[in-house]
């Protein structure tokens, strides 16, 4: 039987330029990496895309799903962030 965990994190500009948080076909503000075999990563934010000026806050909603098959453990997962000066894709 597989499960869902979800993690609300603030993304916050605390720069002086203003950035978009995209998810498009070319252009992913949020990715994971060393995955275990049987779990994916998602994210949701609304709405998208958004441009977030020096100060301002997007609350963003991760998501990782075990299809059932992932085996116990603790492995390390790495989630990056990424903005944009521009909207692309």
């Amino acid at each position: 039987m597989g499960s869902t965990s979800n993690l609300e994190v603030c993304l916050k500009n605390t720069g002086n330029q203003p950035f978009y948080i995209l998810k498009t076909d070319t252009a992913n503000s949020v990715n994971y990496t060393s995955l275990p075999t049987g779990v994916s990563g998602d994210w949701t934010a609304a709405p998208i895309p958004k441009l977030v000026n020096p100060g301002q806050m997007l609350i963003a909603n991760l998501i990782l799903t075990n299809d059932g098959t992932a085996i116990a453990g603790t492995p390390p997962i790495t989630i990056s962030f990424t903005a944009y000066g521009e909207i692309t894709g």
